[in-house]
């Protein structure tokens, strides 16, 4: 190797080109009229288990080929460390050498291209025929990385091209005919021809194809060739990996979740009730061990195991014409081992247990060795569920049975695991082709697009399209004909008649509150009523009732209507906040209908220890639960770390933080909170939506309440209830909010079970806490400045750092909890200490016990908070019913920052002109000239007071403006309006809980931050606004500097390390 080779090597290497890598093999001839949302489902499964990429299988005549690249391409770049190459297939027609070449140009430049040495990375399966044309294309493309699959030449044959290529694929993935178990022979030939070029080494679950239409009927021995290939992988150690494949459904050796559009006909009878997806839980060990270039280490997440079988045994019947391998002259029979196949993969011993209907076999793992396998021979006379225990959790999977249900025997296999998620992302627990939660919680942090695109717009957009009503695509002949027929009954005739029917029932309810409009003109004003009169008030009072009678949506858009005061009179907003959900629950039965669903069939006393058959609230859209789930499904797992052995520096850094931060022991509740959403709501509310569009589209002609824009705001609210008809996306913003408040002790959020939640159930940690009503009604005593400045603190920290706000709430979404301050515990070494578990009990449970007695009486409630300060005890937020969040978008969150920046320099009369540009509809604005000059006199009567900000109340200088917008009609955007109404509502409480609360005061430590994150690109741009005002209260903040803080340590003892 010369001195120039040498040094490429070594760019090569830094650069990343020689990592290892595993792809899957994808074919995009089965991805005719495939949506965006299945290749992003696929690329975020894949990617969960460690897979690297794709390899896109293409061929020449396909015409949805450079579609379906196009979407594919857009997804990996969406989905992010996802990578892609373009795979000719060569067997299936002749291909243009102009074809390739475009092919490659138009991917090469796309940020997920797969490259290699600086190059494409590009393969084949087949064509060593096509070898001659690879110099034309390296020409016309710029240079390629070559990497084809020419097995049919063998390792040798392959040899003699080494001038043509830069590395070798190899198709043989399978035992040949007549050899039960494969061996890793092969794999070292191809290593040793390549002369140092790359090798991608072939894994495959297994082969069964039985497609006569293409004269393909044959079975290859793969009982043990999951295990076997991956076992050979970590002796080989190839450059790459390529698992065969992804989604070939026709050849059997599938692992994705099943995608019934890309079966191919005739392939249903062996696919449907034989799902693969269960042999991707072994793959995040073997591939981290594979890229760590040793079995030996600790396998990732919690302990695994896998089974894999064929359902009946091989002679049950006919084999169907199946020979044993492509080529083989011996019925399939011969060569098929009636066994169920195990992986275990665990960190410390184990005991494995196997059962075939009422019996049961125990293995025993390895115990020097983090992966196990063990055969369990059948033979038809024990038939029944195989179910595979590990560690006291169980998965059931197809019954071993003793009969041919399709004429003969299917030689493909089922599989099912036993796995928890643990940190990984898991998202092959989704049925029926949705997404699970797993992969919602990653469109929520994904970077946004665009200036218009959000983490709730995205996951909106994946949902609908989701139960989205279409005939499938598979779908041919009369079966097609008879899908379309039903498809169009039930848009065209049987929606309308029951939208028709719940249109008559709305008119029952509101033509009564239209009659009476006229009494709102009666009675006398009322001044501490905002000057409305007494008529007006009773008529608000009535529309209300109305509806609650008429549903959950109609309760929704009167919780959503309230906090529009831009839009409707401030007495109208205040009684429509009182609006509660009066609906009647849905049965226990449907309840466990829907939770055993979400659980993958499981009976409910499997799940549950213990569950509450009484709601604990019943809602306009779902009720909620309390119960306790077994403890093999149980115990989140949190980042918190809880290693007794640390060093010095660690254990004064967390002393320090103890002492400074008064940091939470936080114990994981083995109480969740299962909330199930009532039967036939989301066609409840789809209907209503459409009811009120209709009737908003009829307003919008009326001259004087154009402006509202009213089909807009419809739109806008029904946004909103979608985003409340998929609990998973409440867990995805649980678990966003978990990760920004992660290293904050201000407030907590409950712990999401991601596995188990789905569309309709969300399974959460349940709360213990106190509801802060309690507190709002008796007084916080000693703890009044705690809650309030906390609360304030969370709040702000969500709306300037994080732009993602908690968008409800109110008393009844935040709780408080109480613990025990983690004590400093500075060791001068690595002793070990001893954790006694019963030192960790949530204490918020005790406080509950002594607080509830006194609920009715101020003056002991407050003297047995008094008594529990002494003690030590600690209060903090918690955040609940996440369903509803803000997050401006680009746009509007510029709009936001050039509006606080206006105000911050205190020139009212620009603030009120930004606002009349920026809102919705700036055509519609009267006197906009009047509203700049009112915004003016708004912002010098803050700034005459600014040495006495304490004495501001925000809140009252937002609603001023709230009034100002409605009265000039300044059109909103509706997430600007929620953070307003936010701060509203939280300086309410703040005031309510501390008279002396100041929210300014409160944002300095969030404008530190900021300060920190972006001050340089401030002072660049030449903008001071933010500094001043910064400035300007760390002065303020200094005058005022006490000792509290230090009285704190003292009181709580916290100044005496434990040495």
């Amino acid at each position: 190797m010369g001195l120039m080779d040498k040094f490429m090597d070594i760019v090569h290497k830094i650069r990343g080109d020689d990592e290892r890598k595993v792809f899957a093999h994808y074919m995009v001839g089965l991805t005719c009229n495939q949506s965006p949302q299945q290749w992003y489902h696929d690329m975020v499964t894949a990617k969960a288990v460690g897979i690297d990429g794709f390899a896109l299988n293409i061929g020449p005549e396909d015409p949805w080929t450079e579609k379906q690249l196009q979407e594919a391409y857009r997804a990996a770049e969406y989905v992010g460390d996802f990578v892609l190459f373009l795979s000719f297939d060569m067997a299936c027609g002749d291909w243009p050498v102009a074809q390739v070449v475009d092919l490659i140009n138009t991917f090469k430049d796309s940020k997920a291209q797969m490259n290699a040495e600086g190059k494409p990375f590009v393969s084949t399966f087949e064509g060593p025929g096509w070898a001659d044309n690879w110099s034309t294309v390296r020409d016309e493309t710029g240079g390629i990385f070559l990497v084809p699959d020419w097995a049919s030449l063998g390792p040798y044959g392959v040899g003699e091209k080494l001038d043509v290529i830069d590395g070798a694929f190899s198709w043989d993935a399978w035992p040949k005919p007549g050899v039960h178990r494969m061996t890793a022979t092969e794999d070292h030939l191809y290593k040793e021809v390549l002369q140092g070029k790359k090798y991608m080494m072939p894994v495959s679950p297994c082969f069964y194809t039985n497609l006569p239409q293409w004269d393909k009927n044959w079975y290859s021995s793969s009982e043990s060739l999951w295990f076997d290939r991956w076992q050979q992988v970590l002796e080989v150690m190839p450059d790459y990996v390529e698992i065969i494949t992804w989604n070939d459904y026709g050849e059997s050796h599938y692992i994705c979740d099943t995608c019934p559009p890309q079966i191919v006909p005739g392939a249903e009878k062996y696919v449907n009730g034989y799902s693969h997806s269960a042999l991707r839980a072994i793959l995040p060990y073997f591939i981290a061990a594979y890229k760590a270039g040793t079995p030996d280490i600790e396998p990732p997440g919690e302990d695994t195991a896998v089974a894999w079988y064929r359902t009946t045994p091989a002679r049950t019947g006919a084999d169907g014409g199946t020979q044993w391998g492509q080529s083989g002259s011996e019925s399939a029979a011969t060569g098929a081992r009636d066994v169920i196949s195990i992986v275990a993969i665990t960190k410390t011993s184990a005991s494995v247990t196997v059962a075939i209907g009422g019996y049961y076999w125990n293995f025993a793992t390895k115990p020097n060795s983090p992966v196990s396998y063990f055969e369990l021979p059948f033979d038809g006379r024990i038939t029944g569920p195989v179910r595979l225990t590990l560690n006291g959790r169980t998965a059931e999977g197809p019954p071993i049975v003793n009969e041919c249900c399709h004429g003969h025997v299917i030689f493909n296999h089922a599989s099912i695991a036993v796995y928890r998620s643990g940190q990984r992302t898991v998202l092959f627990a989704a049925a029926n082709g949705a997404l699970a939660t797993a992969a919602f919680v990653q469109l929520s942090e994904k970077e946004n697009a665009g200036p218009e695109d959000t983490g709730e717009k995205r996951m909106l957009q994946v949902s609908r399209e989701e139960i989205k009503k279409k005939v499938d695509e598979d779908y041919r002949g009369l079966r097609r004909a008879r899908h379309q027929i039903v498809l169009f009954l039930d848009l065209y005739i049987w929606e309308p008649i029951c939208t028709g029917v719940r249109f008559l029932e709305l008119v029952v309810i509101f033509v009564p509150v239209m009659l009476t409009v006229p009494v709102i003109w009666v009675g006398r004003r009322r001044a501490d009523r905002d000057g409305e009169r007494t008529g007006t008030l009773w008529w608000y009072h009535f529309l209300v009732k109305a509806m609650e009678w008429a549903g959950p949506a109609f309760i929704k858009l009167g919780q959503w209507a309230a906090s529009r005061t831009d839009i409707f009179p401030t007495e109208l907003c205040e009684i429509m906040s009182k609006l509660h959900a009066d609906a009647p629950a849905h049965s226990l039965y449907a309840t466990k209908k829907t939770v055993r669903h979400a659980f993958n069939g499981r009976e409910f006393h499997e799940i549950f220890d213990e569950f509450d058959e009484k709601p604990l609230g019943v809602g306009a859209i779902a009720q909620v639960y309390r119960a306790r789930l077994k403890p093999g499904l149980a115990a989140p797992e949190e980042d918190e770390e809880m290693d007794t052995y640390s060093d010095l520096r660690h254990n004064v850094q967390k002393g320090v933080k103890s002492v400074l931060k008064s940091s939470p022991k936080h114990v994981p509740s083995s109480y969740v909170a299962v909330k199930v959403l009532h039967p036939g709501v989301e066609r409840t509310v789809r209907r209503d939506l459409r009811i009120m569009h209709f009737f908003a589209s009829i307003l919008n002609y009326i001259p004087t309440i154009e402006w509202l824009s009213l089909p807009d705001e419809v739109e806008q609210f029904g946004d909103m209830m979608k985003l409340q008809l998929d609990l998973r996306i409440e867990a995805a913003n649980l678990a966003m909010f978990r990760d920004n408040f992660r290293e904050r002790t201000t407030a907590s959020f409950p712990y999401p079970y991601t596995d188990f939640t789905t569309r309709n159930v969300l399974v959460e940690e349940f709360a213990h806490g106190i509801p802060l009503a309690d507190f709002i009604a008796n007084g916080g005593g000693v703890f009044q400045k705690d809650i309030a400045s906390e609360g304030l603190d969370a709040f702000l920290r969500m709306v300037l750092i994080d732009n993602f706000v908690h968008a409800d709430l109110h008393p009844g979404n935040i709780m408080v909890r109480f613990y025990k301050s983690d004590r400093p515990n500075i060791r001068l070494g690595r002793r070990h200490t001893e954790v006694d578990p019963d030192n960790h009990a949530d204490a918020t449970e005790e406080v509950l016990s002594r607080l509830t007695p006194f609920r009715k009486d101020k003056e002991r409630w407050n003297a047995e908070l008094t008594k529990i300060d002494r003690e030590g005890f600690r209060p903090q937020l918690i955040f609940i019913d996440t369903g509803l969040v803000t997050e401006l978008n680009e746009t509007n969150r510029r709009n936001f920052l050039d509006l606080f920046r206006a105000v911050a320099e205190f020139d009212g009369y620009k603030a009120g002109h930004l606002m009349c540009e920026r809102c919705r509809q700036p055509e519609a604005v009267l006197d906009k000239e009047v509203f700049a000059l009112k915004m003016q006199h708004l912002v010098l009567s803050v700034k005459s007071r600014t040495l006495a900000l304490g004495n501001i109340k925000i809140g009252d200088i937002l609603q001023q403006v709230l009034s100002m917008v409605r009265q000039h009609h300044v059109r909103l955007e509706g997430d600007f309006v929620n953070v307003v109404i936010s701060i509203l509502l939280l300086e309410g409480i703040g005031r309510t809980l501390n008279p002396d609360v100041d929210l300014l005061s409160s944002s300095l430590p969030i404008l530190r931050q900021l300060g920190a994150q972006s001050g340089k690109d401030m002072v660049n741009e030449g903008d001071f606004s933010m500094l001043m005002v910064w400035v300007g209260l760390e002065a303020r903040r200094f005058m005022q500097a006490s000792i509290e803080d230090v009285e704190r340590c003292v009181k709580y003892d916290l100044l005496s390390p434990n040495v």
